[in-house]
């Protein structure tokens, strides 16, 4: 239809202003250029949200959250730099080589190829009725749903001493480094009494559920009585309190020993349940932990989370890697419950039967690892370009770096984007060692810096190809 056409290639033109600073042809745009650009991007949005069908507004709206609404607020008010009479829009300007905290591929051009992808995905539909006097959506009202993790601890005082506080603090964590970190909100109750499991889910209505503890042998779950010491809560109790107050629970992790009893139970009203068929170790349970709401911080779904506990439990070399258990409600499918990410419409509703095809799972895969790859490219650039301290790859993260090498190489795509990420690694490991050891004339080591401005340029230039490829 004509109308998804005119948006779709009004997106093209919004992304080609943007991209104008990076690609090196003009020092920046004027601050009147920047301020028509927002405003141009703000009513294109508003237009599309009134256009697009109540089960993709989520998902458009999600990139604007998360990336646009930084990259933008930036360009207008944070970052703006005056180079004689224009102010840049990017990481770099020619003059002053500043470097922007939201650069344009990670929060500008991948966000907006994704909702490039929804109004494709939404002109196979009949368009919904919109009027050029309707007032659009306020851009500042289209605020994300977050999911909700309620964190349950008890560690009796008669019981071994577990590390709850560690685990508390190795979720957060990894929730913090991922990638939609501001959709997931963690609470937690300590030394949790039978009575407090009513308060804390009737005031916090959590998605997740998460007990970190104490079980036995018996299938109990151990909480804390009024005077500090052990108190086990049975299957029944348990399963009673979840038929009651599930309200929008979608997962329940019982991070204990012998915990699979409690979970076949809970499975009968609760979609997904995580629970432990045996004793597991303090670290295990950790690692396990941490890695599972790392993945969700990414957009996976639960079964993706889940495996991908398992693994660093391997990774790690922890042998326990079968002792945690998925149990699904019947009718439901882990690989389809995505709590947070581009796809879900809503946090109550990822069950939705319509699912991904697998050409677009394909390619949300690629954008989360090529975001990964381009974060840690766009630091060893940082690096190569500061003259007020010496290049060091000890001051570049490499947080998330192996898992997204290993989703592009499992994907089997054709693509040069890892050839050229690793021979960029290299030229900057060449260029640090070389310079701040004086290996070579200063020319030399100019060459070495060059090389790396350059593996990055081709980099950027390799990922565009190739999600555009994607796109068509």
């Amino acid at each position: 239809m004509k109308t998804w056409e005119a948006l779709i290639e009004e997106s093209r033109r919004l992304e080609e202003i943007a991209s104008k600073v990076q690609n090196g042809k003009d020092v920046g745009l004027s601050q009147e250029k920047i301020k028509d650009h927002i405003n141009d991007y703000q009513r294109w949005y508003g237009k599309c949200l009134a256009h697009l069908p109540e089960d993709l507004k989520a998902g458009f709206r999600l990139q604007y959250e998360v990336s646009t609404k930084r990259f933008l607020e930036a360009a207008a008010v944070k970052n703006s730099k005056k180079v004689g009479n224009s102010y840049s829009l990017g990481r770099y300007t020619q003059q002053s080589q500043s470097y922007w905290r939201y650069p344009y591929e990670k929060w500008f051009y991948f966000p907006l190829l994704t909702q490039r992808q929804i109004l494709i995905e939404a002109n196979e539909r009949p368009i919904q009725p919109y009027h050029k006097h309707d007032t659009p959506p306020n851009v500042t009202e289209q605020a994300m749903p977050k999911i909700k993790v309620l964190f349950l601890a008890a560690n009796p005082t008669n019981t071994i001493s577990l590390r709850l506080d560690e685990e508390m603090r190795a979720i957060t964590e990894k929730i913090r480094i991922s990638e939609y970190r501001d959709l997931i909100d963690v609470v937690s109750a300590w030394a949790v009494r039978p009575a407090d499991l009513l308060q804390a889910f009737n005031l916090h209505k959590p998605h997740i559920v998460h007990f970190s503890g104490h079980g036995n042998r018996v299938g109990e779950i151990i909480l804390v009585d009024n005077n500090g010491a052990a108190k086990p809560v049975g299957t029944k109790a348990l399963k009673a309190l979840f038929t009651t107050l599930k309200d929008n629970v979608q997962v329940v992790i019982l991070n204990a020993c012998y915990s699979c009893t409690q979970a076949e139970a809970i499975i009968e009203v609760i979609n997904c349940v995580i629970g432990m068929n045996d004793s597991i170790e303090d670290q295990a349970a950790i690692n396990f932990a941490a890695s599972f709401y790392h993945a969700l911080g990414f957009g996976r779904s639960v079964q993706d989370a889940f495996d991908q506990g398992k693994v660093a439990l391997l990774l790690e070399g922890i042998p326990e890697e079968n002792t945690p258990e998925l149990l699904v409600k019947e009718g439901a499918d882990p690989s389809q419950v995505m709590l947070v990410g581009q796809t879900n419409p809503s946090p109550v509703s990822s069950l939705s039967s319509s699912g991904l095809s697998s050409k677009k799972m394909k390619r949300e895969r690629l954008f989360n690892a090529y975001k990964v790859i381009l974060t840690v490219s766009d630091k060893y650039q940082f690096e190569t370009q500061q003259i007020n301290h010496m290049p060091n790859a000890v001051n570049i993260s490499l947080d998330g770096v192996d898992e997204a090498v290993s989703e592009i190489t499992l994907e089997d795509v054709d693509t040069d984007v890892l050839p050229i990420f690793f021979a960029l690694r290299g030229a900057f490991n060449d260029f640090a060692i070389k310079f701040s050891a004086h290996i070579g004339t200063g020319e030399e080591i100019l060459k070495h810096r060059d090389t790396v401005l350059e593996k990055f340029e081709e980099l950027k230039t390799a990922m565009k190809k190739h999600l555009k490829e994607l796109e068509s």
